[in-house]
């Protein structure tokens, strides 16, 4: 029995030892990782913003919103760093450990950071990743929206990034699958804007991911940085995911995206030729079907027909027939054309022609007669907003348009220049909406859709408008399509 006590004793010693090992190490762990901090806010050039005496030592709160704890200590044993002193000397917090080292840091006084406490991602998407999009890496784009708290510290804060002090800074991590190599890089900013409850909009040029993101092998996060130059306050990292946009359709890649709407619809005019139809610059043929696009000539005194180049930019002029996968001349009744809404014509498979409801639930207003939709994201409260539309990548324009009043008329003329312009400052993009249509003498002169009209007339950009409109089905108009 005695035996067994002594060995409980030893083994309960034993056990002691230990525990009291595994706490020193704990301690030693905690206090190694409490002066990496340390240093690392010398090298940073971060500011002291608090100092708190604790039972210990002291707890030392820097400019970033971190702290930092050091132990008091004078019997430390070698290769142990714990806090020697503590002392202020002309603003500045001289810190010296057991070991020797000494740490000198400024006492932040003010600084426009000093209010902010935190920056929150907030996720479009259950899974909390942002997305990356992109037609080509090179112009890849990751849009994310933060909450800056307290959101009192926001209109400080914006002043301080519109006079240069204060920097929005992106970081990626890119980690290679195989290798699982962690690389940092510093991205750019394509833009951003913050409102006053405190939502934070970046727009970051995510081009700097790297070809191995875009082909699937490496993962990326993103992190943004608020930076002063002196503090500095960042989000967590948060998982990216890309989303290729390029839309190939007849051997031509289109850009699309999805608005504000819900909706995805492609961001530049079509291009595509139909099957038996020649690109038509005559406005003496009125039923060319496709016409070449609209520009200004070389002295800006007139509107003419474009080149190949324009083509490229601009794309093709269509008769509505055409643009809903007909021939000119097949529209023969009112009922033919009510039963078109909606149809792909000649978009791609999957895409349609854009319908009335689609153009109103895009900019929010139609003309002839006047509808509106005052909850429409890009409606500005009077029209669509073409620089609304094209803040979300859009890439809406005037392009123009061929006249040709009715089936009756054998010529065309040219829309699109306006007096005082040296550029096309209004155009029509084709809709399938049976909007009308003119019967004289018991024939059928025209038929009417509604399409979407895009005005460039006006002095700011912020005036600019993009509303519903009727056209008539022989005029030439651009067409963009919408995903189903």
């Amino acid at each position: 029995m005695a035996l067994a006590a002594a060995l409980l004793c030893g083994c309960q010693k034993i056990n002691d030892l230990e525990s009291r090992m595994k706490t020193a190490e704990a301690d030693i762990s905690t206090l190694k990782s409490d002066v990496a901090k340390l240093v690392a806010a010398v090298e940073k050039n971060y500011s002291i913003t608090g100092v708190n005496e604790t039972a210990e030592g002291y707890t030392i709160t820097l400019s970033n919103g971190t702290s930092i704890n050091l132990k008091n200590g004078s019997d430390g044993k070698d290769g142990d760093a714990v806090l020697k002193s503590i002392a202020s000397e002309d603003g500045t917090v001289v810190i010296t450990l057991i070991d020797g080292s000494v740490y000198r840091l400024p006492m932040a006084e003010d600084y426009p950071l000093k209010a902010v406490k935190s920056v929150t991602y907030i996720p479009d998407f259950a899974d909390g990743k942002a997305t990356v999009t992109y037609m080509k890496p090179e112009d890849a784009t990751a849009e994310m929206k933060f909450m800056v708290r307290p959101a009192s510290a926001v209109t400080a804060l914006m002043k301080a990034v519109e006079a240069g002090s204060v920097k929005i800074l992106p970081f990626s991590t890119t980690v290679a699958t195989r290798s699982l190599t962690d690389v940092v890089t510093e991205l750019s900013c394509r833009s951003f804007s913050m409102d006053p409850d405190g939502l934070l909009t970046v727009k970051v040029d995510a081009s700097g991911l790297g070809e191995a993101f875009f082909a699937g092998k490496s993962a990326a996060a993103i992190a943004v940085v608020i930076s002063d130059g002196v503090s500095e306050i960042s989000s967590a990292f948060v998982p990216l995911v890309a989303e290729c946009t390029a839309l190939e359709y007849g051997g031509v890649l289109y850009g699309t995206a999805k608005m504000a709407d819900g909706k995805t619809w492609m961001t530049e005019n079509l291009r595509y030729l139909p099957e038996g139809y020649v690109p038509c610059s005559d406005l003496g043929n009125v039923i060319g079907g496709v016409y070449m696009p609209v520009v200004m000539n070389e002295d800006k005194s007139a509107a003419a027909f474009g080149t190949a180049a324009d083509v490229e930019k601009q794309g093709y002029l269509y008769q509505s027939e055409v643009a809903l996968g007909l021939k000119v001349g097949d529209l023969k009744s009112e009922e033919d054309a009510k039963a078109l809404e909606g149809t792909r014509g000649i978009c791609p498979e999957g895409w349609h022609i854009p319908t009335i409801n689609d153009i109103i639930g895009l900019v929010g207003k139609a003309v002839s007669p006047i509808v509106t939709n005052a909850e429409a994201p890009y409606y500005d409260g009077k029209n669509g907003s073409i620089q609304m539309l094209n803040a979300d990548g859009f890439n809406l324009f005037a392009c123009g348009a061929v006249t040709i009043q009715d089936n009756t008329k054998t010529s065309a003329t040219l829309m699109g220049r306006a007096n005082n312009y040296d550029y096309i400052t209004s155009g029509f993009i084709c809709g399938s909406t049976y909007a009308g249509c003119t019967v004289k003498d018991d024939v059928l002169t025209n038929i009417q859709f509604f399409g979407m009209m895009p005005m460039t007339n006006k002095a700011t950009e912020a005036e600019f408008t993009a509303n519903g409109s009727k056209l008539s089905y022989r005029i030439a108009a651009a067409v963009r399509c919408v995903k189903d």
